[in-house]
């Protein structure tokens, strides 16, 4: 039903649709996630631009994910 995987750096989870749908209207749930990160590009050996990522979505038992918030990209640069 569901399956932990690791590629590298990157830890998944995976779970069947149906079991997660069931679930979910079952327990009379909604799902919602929240995506966070961050992105670094050094400039020699001082200087950073880094970008903080984040957006927000609902899950949808049939359909693609419900876009709460747009991915948001900030922009800092570090010195």
């Amino acid at each position: 039903m569901a399956l932990n995987t690791r590629q590298g750096n990157f830890i998944s989870l995976f779970v069947r649709r149906d079991v997660l749908n069931d679930y979910l209207k079952r327990n009379g749930y909604v799902m919602f996630y929240y995506v966070l990160g961050e992105k670094v590009l050094r400039i020699g050996e001082m200087n950073s631009i880094m970008k903080d990522l984040s957006a927000a979505h609902q899950y949808q038992p049939e359909n693609e994910a419900l876009v709460i918030q747009p991915m948001r990209i900030i922009e800092r640069e570090l010195r």
